[in-house]
């Protein structure tokens, strides 16, 4: 996903030597990789080595599970198949004890399984949208979502996450862009790249605003359990909401550092009426494709019981990487402050695009970073960095990324 993730800014640049009326319209993509990709392909070809500031896949960064863990896969009830639409009913149960364990109160029958919370959102955008409606997208954000409106013919509109020695939502931006067309607000707790948790008056502030308008929040929490300053209290999970129509998504993806596993799920809450009958759409929705995997659904509850065996060592991680970034100063850059995730955001001097200097840092460095643009950062040139490289590999970085800013041909 990261290398098409970086053409997804330029999707609506349209191929003109596709075959006319051979392929959707929703599929027009730009298909060409763009310089920075071009660059870094090149690099690879040469046998560079590269260090890597993007990666955020946990089992390329020496954080897979030991082999012990396969043992648990070795069953028979796997050998077995009885799908169930909705999800095993003991894999439920588990997500609903790992909630519980949160002071938040989740029914087991309001939480569906998925194979990933983008095949979420897929459900959801086909529950809540007609071709043409509207979702509604914080800026920064991951251009994910992007892809996923033009594959169900959906638009997105943004609302401003705005930065003042911290982030927080700007809510003027929010209110202009609700409109009739409006079918579900996003919001990403943390948000990514921003790394910001949803304040409690923010909170309030969504609630009530979506809920006089009857539009759902869709809660991506896939990070929630990371928060990079120990000495912070985590703002409580939206779970177990009943004040407004709520979907709160996660998965084992970034909870356990385990995407190969393909399992995730959202959780429903709200108004009993708006509940029952999301629950009986989505279920003919999942009952139609019936992806998620059963021998993950059987591990699911030993994994969630041990969690912190999987979770602590990507804590562990991110926050020492973290903590050493804002250790080290770097000439004319300034680190912004993140809350949680696993991503950290440097705003860059403005005599360059954000893409001209992730293009200098892999060109002279052999640094890969993200340019802000991919997240649709604003404010001028920003950098992304993935905090979950090993700490040898982390600090080798930052330390070359400091003297490249530091030379006076930087300038």
């Amino acid at each position: 996903m990261k290398e098409i993730a970086y053409r997804a800014r330029s999707l609506k640049k349209r191929l003109p030597e596709s075959p006319p009326g051979m392929f959707s319209s929703r599929t027009e993509w730009n298909l060409h990789a763009n310089r920075l990709t071009a660059l870094l392909n090149r690099k690879r070809l040469q046998g560079e080595s590269i260090l890597d500031l993007t990666e955020s896949n946990p089992t390329r960064c020496g954080l897979t599970p030991s082999i012990k863990f396969v043992e648990r896969f070795a069953r028979p009830q796997i050998l077995s198949y009885d799908p169930t639409p909705k999800g095993l009913p003991a894999a439920r149960r588990a997500i609903s004890d790992y909630y519980a364990g949160q002071r938040a109160s989740v029914n087991p029958e309001s939480i569906v399984l998925t194979s990933s919370t983008s095949e979420a959102y897929s459900f959801l955008f086909r529950l809540l949208c007609n071709p043409g409606d509207q979702v509604l997208l914080p800026r920064p954000s991951y251009p994910l979502f992007d892809t996923l409106a033009d594959l169900h013919d959906i638009r997105v509109s943004v609302y401003d996450l705005v930065y003042d020695g911290e982030w927080y939502i700007d809510r003027d931006s929010f209110t202009r862009a609700l409109n009739s067309q409006t079918r579900a607000v996003l919001l990403l707790h943390p948000s990514n790249p921003a790394g910001s948790f949803v304040k409690e008056d923010e909170r309030e502030f969504l609630v009530a605003t979506a809920g006089r308008r009857g539009i759902p929040l869709i809660i991506d929490e896939v990070f929630h359990s990371f928060p990079l300053d120990p000495h912070e209290k985590i703002p409580p999970t939206f779970a177990g909401s009943t004040d407004c129509a709520t979907v709160v998504l996660n998965g084992l993806s970034k909870l356990a550092g385990l995407p190969q596993l393909k399992l995730a799920w959202m959780c429903l809450g709200g108004p009993a009426g708006w509940v029952n009958g999301a629950l009986g759409r989505i279920e003919i929705i999942a009952d139609t494709f019936l992806s998620v995997s059963t021998a993950s659904q059987i591990v699911l509850p030993e994994i969630l019981g041990e969690i912190h065996l999987f979770s602590t060592p990507l804590h562990e991680r991110i926050r020492e990487n973290y903590s050493f970034l804002r250790s080290v100063s770097v000439r004319d850059c300034s680190l912004l402050r993140s809350e949680g995730g696993w991503n950290a955001m440097i705003r860059v001097p403005a005599t360059r695009s954000d893409e001209e200097w992730s293009l200098a840092l892999l060109e002279k460095e052999n640094i890969l970073v993200h340019p802000g643009y991919l997240f649709d950062v604003t404010g001028g040139p920003h950098l992304v960095l993935s905090l979950l490289s090993p700490g040898p590999e982390f600090r080798a970085a930052i330390d070359r990324f400091a003297h490249f800013f530091a030379a006076p041909a930087t300038s």
